[in-house]
């Protein structure tokens, strides 16, 4: 602003740049040379016709008045005018400030005198402007480079901090601190979810009042909800005025903008890495074992064809041979669909759940299987999570029961998923079972009922002595619908 004032012989000038971020306004003044602060203050146009700033930028172009007060091409507001009118200038000249085709605000030059610019002088200020923006995209840039290093430097501070700290509520505290001063932000809050309510509860923060410890977030609630129902970044840049703000957070603060990331635990992360280990594996089986496996029982089937013993012994020792190998062959294939079914990635958990039935089926069961999905697939964690546990819910009835009746139900109501295997076996005591499960038995009750917990579901198991058992696991199908910003 000193070059253009000292170029075009002004006292007067400012800067204004584009916010595309906040939606009531158009442009902001960052930096005034000669104008009162009371201007600069009401200098913020919701549209191009409230301002020669805001028209510059929004229309890409020049734009001059020679008496800004009366002329018709702008619509000021009241406050606007009367700040104009207090500091006393009436010619205007504005121009955009572009730099690789975007616009980063507008350069304003003014006049007290009612004198219009010249065109000379415009396309000279057009020149000015142009090398300023280029001047000010560097800046930014530079900026950027400085803050992604000292939020790298931050992080990895963090991080050592981190590792000497033991202590659980020390440690979420430190986080909820340090999260707040690398994002320069105000206050912030560390949500964890608790089983029992099924609320996400406040264990630490940094920045805000005693009043924060008594809120409770229903998944799907607010900022933090929709973050841990969606497992993605929330962004609402006018909290107040989003749909989904919680009321006692209005109640106590009032917040211009918020954010909320989900917390994944390292358990989830092992589950999928487990569960991509199976699917690694199954593959190995398939194209390593039981193709071998085919391929000798097919030789010794062409062997016994063009070769036949004429012994009764060598007779018999083939036949024991090709029986072995089918069976080699029949293994490989129920290993293959127990570490991980290709139906179920291929066709999705009700076809899945629906061969199992067919196995114990084709075993001399009754077994019946209601279903409402369909063709409907649901996110790869939920599907193989309920799959897992109708599969294991049949194999521990298929071992423990003392039946060879059961029933299975797969239904979607509305956000939930719900999974129900019945036996009319010989029953059990859940509490017991779960006492004396040892390490070995981590795919029982225990089991499945983390895995249904790291998706945010419940397990239920009813069964008592004589009375068969109920395995139920119900599961939240997260819901994209409704979404402010993501991030």
């Amino acid at each position: 602003m000193e070059h253009a004032s000292r170029l075009f012989g002004t006292e007067r000038s400012a800067v204004a740049v584009v916010e595309p971020d906040k939606p009531n306004s158009v442009v902001r003044v960052v930096a005034r040379k000669g104008l009162s602060e009371r201007l600069s203050e009401h200098m913020r146009p919701c549209h191009w016709r409230e301002g020669p700033a805001a028209a510059a930028a929004v229309r890409r172009q020049p734009v001059s008045s020679a008496d800004i007060l009366h002329d018709p091409a702008f619509e000021l507001t009241p406050e606007t005018r009367a700040a104009i009118e207090a500091d006393g200038y009436r010619s205007v000249l504005a121009m955009p400030l572009l730099a690789s085709g975007q616009t980063a605000g507008a350069l304003v030059m003014y006049r007290d005198t009612g004198e219009p610019f010249s065109p000379p002088a415009i396309e000279l200020f057009r020149v000015f402007a142009d090398q300023a923006a280029i001047a000010i995209e560097n800046a930014r840039a530079f900026r950027g480079e400085q803050e992604r290093r000292r939020q790298v430097e931050a992080i990895r501070d963090l991080a050592a901090e981190m590792t000497r700290e033991l202590d659980l509520m020390t440690l979420l505290k430190l986080i909820s601190q340090r999260a707040v001063e690398l994002v320069e932000t105000t206050s912030g809050a560390i949500f964890l979810w608790d089983r029992t309510s099924e609320l996400l509860v406040p264990s630490a923060w940094h920045g805000f009042g005693d009043w924060v410890k008594d809120l409770r977030v229903r998944r799907g609630e607010g900022t933090a909800g929709l973050a841990a129902e969606r497992r993605e970044g929330v962004i609402a840049n006018d909290y107040r005025a989003w749909r989904g703000a919680h009321p006692h957070v209005l109640k106590h603060t009032r917040p211009g903008c918020a954010m909320s990331a989900p917390i994944v635990y390292q358990d989830q992360q092992l589950l999928l890495a487990h569960e991509e280990e199976r699917r690694r594996v199954a593959h190995e089986v398939h194209d390593g074992l039981a193709q071998l496996a085919a391929g000798a029982h097919q030789h010794l089937q062409a062997f016994a064809h063009f070769h036949a013993p004429r012994s009764r012994q060598a007779r018999q020792e083939l036949e024991h041979a090709l029986e072995l190998a089918r069976r080699t062959v029949g293994e490989a294939r129920r290993i293959i669909a127990g570490l991980r079914p290709t139906v179920l990635d291929d066709f999705g958990l009700a076809a899945a759940v629906r061969v199992e039935v067919e196995g114990l089926q084709a075993a001399g069961w009754a077994v019946g299987y209601q279903e409402n999905l369909g063709a409907e697939r649901l996110p790869a964690t939920i599907e193989t999570t309920l799959f897992r546990v109708a599969q294991e819910a049949l194999a521990n009835a298929r071992k423990h029961a003392g039946t060879t009746r059961a029933d299975v139900s797969l239904w979607r109501e509305g956000d939930t998923v719900r999974v129900e295997v019945r036996d009319a076996g010989a029953g059990f005591r859940p509490s017991v079972a779960r006492a004396a499960a040892g390490p070995g038995e981590r795919l029982g009750l225990l089991g499945m009922s983390e895995r249904v917990a790291l998706v945010g579901g419940r397990l239920t198991v009813r069964s008592r002595p004589g009375a068969g058992t109920r395995v139920i696991a119900e599961v939240p199908v997260p819901s994209y619908e409704g979404a402010e910003d993501g991030g």
